[in-house]
């Protein structure tokens, strides 16, 4: 014999449970079933190609190639977060993972006679592997220069110009680049040491006149104490491996005093380098900001030949 009291109970459930059904049909109502929750992996990019993940990427590698010649170029390595003079100090330390939302340097510093462009990149935009393909190897380029008031060439002392008291002079100064093979291609300054009786030297190069000398390129260079020194900007990528021919004409105007004497000509490049005072990576001719250090910033064993000529 069943339980009545049981029996009732349960049906009076099942009526309960029913007309709730029957309620939330009628007016629209709907009932969520809750389910356990899900824990859903990130999952971050394994293979090369551009990065998008959210989070966080996966290691990067990264290479050097000389821009024309494809050779592989070696030094120190340096890796910062941030721009080349802002943000964290570089490192030799290389990058594990990458930030998507992060900048990044990667550069070599090449002791040999290659010039290295740091790769400034934004890790939501890279592929990886990264290559840096901003690296110029470098030649010895000789200056040639020659008289055009008096039709002589004047190359090392080849022949002395004359230029007297409040006189005029006009003199060529030739460079010939050499293809695929970039000596400045970062620009840098071109000085002349001449006598101070020489009031001024106005120069063009290829017919544009050049700047004065980029307050942030540092030249530390003593002249005679009869001489004085004028300093002029070659512009980025000046030399950059295209076989440029720059002719600078530079027109000499004397004072009333006799300018005879010596007179020499340069060409500086500028390169970047790593400050390890800072800890920032800087383009300039000299280390400057390395406490005002006179160092040269291009490698040893760049050779732009200087010019000494004369005037009588």
């Amino acid at each position: 014999m069943k339980n009545k009291k049981g029996m009732n109970a349960g049906g009076t459930v099942l009526l309960v449970i029913g007309v709730m059904i029957a309620i939330a049909l009628i007016v629209g109502v709907t009932i969520y079933v809750s389910k356990p929750a899900v824990t859903e992996s990130v999952i971050t990019q394994s293979t090369a190609g551009a990065i998008s993940n959210p989070s966080v990427n996966p290691a990067v590698t990264f290479s050097t190639l000389s821009k024309y010649l494809s050779n592989s170029i070696s030094g120190t390595t340096y890796y910062k977060v941030g721009g080349l003079t802002t943000g964290a100090k570089a490192s030799t330390t290389a990058l594990a993972n990458v930030n998507p939302a992060s900048t990044y340097v990667y550069w070599v510093s090449n002791s040999s006679h290659v010039f290295v462009k740091p790769d400034v990149f934004v890790a939501g935009t890279l592929n990886n592997p990264i290559q840096n393909g901003e690296a110029y190897e470098g030649t010895t380029i000789a200056l040639s220069s020659y008289d055009l008031d008096n039709r002589q060439t004047t190359t090392n002392s080849a022949y002395n110009t004359s230029l007297s008291a409040g006189g005029i002079n006009n003199v060529e100064f030739t460079y010939q680049g050499t293809n695929q093979y970039g000596e400045v291609p970062f620009g840098g300054l071109f000085y002349i040491e001449m006598n101070t009786t020489i009031n001024t030297v106005t120069c063009k190069d290829n017919g544009v006149s050049l700047s004065a000398q980029d307050p942030n390129l540092h030249l530390t260079y003593s002249p005679s104490s009869t001489n004085k020194l004028v300093v002029f900007t070659l512009p980025s990528g000046w030399d950059d491996g295209q076989a440029v021919r720059h002719i600078i004409s530079c027109q000499f105007s004397a004072s009333g005093t006799d300018p005879a004497g010596v007179y020499k000509v340069g060409i500086v490049p500028s390169a970047y380098y790593y400050n390890a005072l800072d800890g920032q990576i800087y383009l300039d001719t000299e280390k400057f900001m390395n406490s005002g250090s006179s160092t040269r910033t291009a490698p040893a064993s760049v050779s732009v030949t200087g010019l000494t000529n004369y005037f009588t």
